[in-house]
């Protein structure tokens, strides 16, 4: 089922701040920005954000200024907080989240918002203060491109970085994102669009910006996330509703790269660009993606809900 294609005007009506913004997710200018629900362009130091990563983030595709998939969203931040030993900042995060679209007014098309959760100020050294203050920093921006529309099949290569293993953090979506950064560097210096990162047994994990699924005949495979990996939403949302509408079994295990290279078809996913088939990877070509395009089409009957 074809998506109708938006044009992306978000009109703020609220209290905002314009930034510039950029990212390999196809965000352009014009962010607009709260701080703790409050206009702002420049965040108060000391925060523990910025000096130690302690934080945790997501990143929601909005149509018609309306959060897709809020409850996915919400549920993984509860998680991280959790997990940083920070739940208390949970309601925050929410009541600001609330602040933002209520301040985007009349938003049309589709734009993308960040939201971070920041432990907030605190004194030298890496212990969490005891009366730590949260701060949650929001930004929307419009995107540069239709979401709704399946991408053009990824070129596919290899980076020397690999997942750390780290079961605590496994699945969470904090501010420490250097594995990513460095794979994506190295996709960009290959003029690949994307590459494959390995955990530390050389088992395909993921790409840079995205989780990873292979389809083998009606067995749709993704790599487990019990040591490192971002469990993200489109993930879930894969595995709980859209394999079942494409008569897909689903099935989550430590992956081998022979299995990558004997796939029927090979995509990735993520809040921004959906699912994206992959072309090639090594000497191994795929042509046809036609599991991918069942599963884009149901997305799209889900982005339109």
């Amino acid at each position: 089922m074809p998506c109708p294609i938006h044009s992306v005007s978000v009109a703020p009506t609220g209290p905002c701040c314009s930034v510039s913004s950029t990212d390999a997710g196809g965000v352009v200018a014009a962010a607009k920005t709260w701080i703790d629900g409050s206009a702002g362009d420049a965040l108060p130091l000391p925060d523990r954000a910025f000096a130690y990563g302690d934080g945790v983030f997501e990143t929601l595709l909005l149509r018609d200024g309306r959060a897709l998939l809020t409850e996915f969203h919400f549920d993984r931040l509860a998680t991280g907080l959790a997990c940083l030993r920070m739940p208390s900042a949970l309601p925050l995060a929410r009541k600001h989240f609330e602040t933002a679209l209520g301040a985007l007014g009349a938003a049309t098309g589709y734009s993308v918002m960040r939201l971070t959760v920041s432990r907030g100020a605190g004194p030298r050294g890496y212990a969490p203060p005891a009366d730590a203050a949260p701060r949650v920093v929001i930004t929307v921006s419009d995107l540069a491109h239709d979401p709704a529309q399946l991408p053009t099949p990824a070129t596919l290569g290899e980076t020397a970085v690999r997942w750390s293993k780290q079961p605590l953090l496994a699945g969470v979506k904090h501010l420490n994102r250097l594995e990513q950064v460095l794979a994506a560097a190295d996709a960009a210096a290959a003029g690949m669009d994307e590459v494959l990162i390995l955990d530390q047994g050389g088992a395909p994990l993921s790409v840079s910006a995205g989780n990873l699924f292979l389809v083998a005949g009606k067995r749709l495979l993704t790599p487990t996330l019990a040591d490192a990996g971002i469990a993200g939403t489109r993930r879930r949302l894969l595995l709980e509703h859209l394999a079942s509408a494409c008569g897909l079994q689903v099935g989550e295990s430590r992956l081998q790269l022979h299995q990558l290279l004997a796939a029927n078809e090979v995509f990735y996913c993520n809040t921004l660009i959906g699912l994206r088939p992959v072309a090639t990877y090594r000497d191994r070509s795929w042509g046809e993606h036609p599991v991918t395009e069942c599963l884009h089409a149901a997305y799209c009957e889900w982005l339109q809900r």
